[in-house]
């Protein structure tokens, strides 16, 4: 009989990204969006969220889609970024070897908290990567307190 050692970090580690997996699948999309999303595409383009003091930035990596393929929408509390990228021009499936690079188009939907100022959000595209910024409302931004001496 073999013995395996316990490694109650390890495990730990694996629960914790199963569960992050499993909560960021079910609660980035509101409700009918998961049939939209699965009859929309088949890819989904890797994105970054981090958050500052006076906003939130989502960076997502979308190579090879042109601008004007790019649909970004805050609609009902949610941020919706959809587009396609294309094969090249005279390029046919049947010709290749190997496709590795997704190919179709494709919806992330994103859940925005009510801190966001949706009338300042601005986007950005260069080098592949769509860059969003979303400014905080001015009252949800944490600011000193002073504290008077009695």
């Amino acid at each position: 009989m073999t013995t395996k050692q316990f490694d109650a970090f390890r495990d730990l580690m694996s629960l914790q990204e199963r569960m992050n997996r499993m909560f960021q699948d079910s609660l980035s999309r509101s409700r009918g969006e998961e049939e939209e999303i699965a009859a929309a595409g088949a890819w989904r383009p890797p994105v970054d969220i981090y958050e500052a003091s006076d906003r939130i930035v989502l960076r997502a990596d979308i190579p090879g889609v042109v601008q004007n393929e790019i649909d970004l929408r805050i609609e009902n509390g949610t941020l919706r970024l959809r587009g396609e990228r294309r094969m090249p021009d005279g390029a046919k499936p049947e010709d290749y070897h190997r496709i590795e690079r997704p190919f179709g188009t494709f919806v992330r939907v994103f859940s925005l908290p009510s801190s966001v100022d949706p009338g300042s959000v601005k986007a950005e595209y260069k080098n592949g990567i769509l860059e969003v910024t979303l400014p905080k409302r001015q009252e949800s931004q944490a600011r000193p307190v002073a504290i008077e001496v009695r």
